[in-house]
């Protein structure tokens, strides 16, 4: 995650905060994609029909085709830019939400290229789906927001409440193990616009989820180093 602001004491959002935010996340999401995919350059794909299972590489040294990898790897480098120059210096994001300062608890980070491609390895070979599911359901996360709401988990069905109220917003509660998380969904306007992400923590489990994200980086950057599986361009 890169932080919006690093030297600042962690303090929570009220859920009232919860919306103006993915309001805000939304506004930022259709910027990108208006300034993406209207470029005549720009491929698109219906994200929503086809499936991890159509794309995934088992035998060759690259996880994806190669026009997915293109497609992928150029909507990545683009979203990279536009996080630097409109996420991190968007003056909203100094603002004040219910009287407190966003900077306080907001981080943001576009999806490194490994845990990209690791994501979907895992999603064409997971047993019980065996890649039989959409690209956007895999990689919806390749902008993603986390910020942090004390009682997470008895606001759930608050949050829950919220995004269906909001034909673009899903909410899950993404716990397992010792992560402990709701995940909200952010889809575009379009089936080629791929999702967004913003992960709710309480603040008590900040800790010990930053330990389980720690845990799994360091099992498919291992991963990465005995198994060439990756192309030049997700490196």
């Amino acid at each position: 995650m890169i932080l919006i602001n690093d030297n600042i004491s962690l303090v929570p959002m009220p859920l009232s905060g919860v919306e103006e935010i993915i309001r805000l996340i939304i506004s930022l999401q259709d910027d990108f994609n208006e300034l993406y995919f209207t470029n005549p350059q720009a491929s698109t794909y219906n994200l929503n029909k086809k499936r991890i299972d159509q794309i995934f590489c088992p035998i060759e040294s690259r996880v994806i085709h190669d026009d997915l990898n293109e497609y992928c790897y150029k909507y990545r480098q683009s979203l990279t830019h536009f996080h630097l120059s409109h996420v991190l210096s968007n003056p909203s994001f100094h603002g004040n939400f219910e009287g407190f300062s966003i900077t306080q608890r907001l981080k943001s980070r576009v999806k490194y290229s490994v845990s990209l491609a690791d994501k979907i390895r895992k999603y064409a070979l997971n047993d019980h789906h065996k890649g039989k599911i959409a690209i956007n359901k895999c990689l919806n996360d390749l902008l993603g927001f986390r910020m942090f709401l004390s009682n997470r988990a008895s606001s759930h069905d608050q949050l829950i409440e919220l995004c269906s109220q909001n034909p673009r917003t899903k909410c899950v509660d993404s716990s397992k193990g010792d992560y402990k998380a709701t995940h909200i969904y952010i889809k575009g306007t379009q089936n080629f616009h791929f999702p967004w992400e913003l992960q709710i923590w309480d603040p008590i489990h900040a800790s010990s989820n930053d330990l389980s994200h720690a845990q799994y980086k360091q099992g498919y950057l291992l991963d990465l180093a005995t198994n060439q599986r990756f192309d030049s361009d997700w490196n």
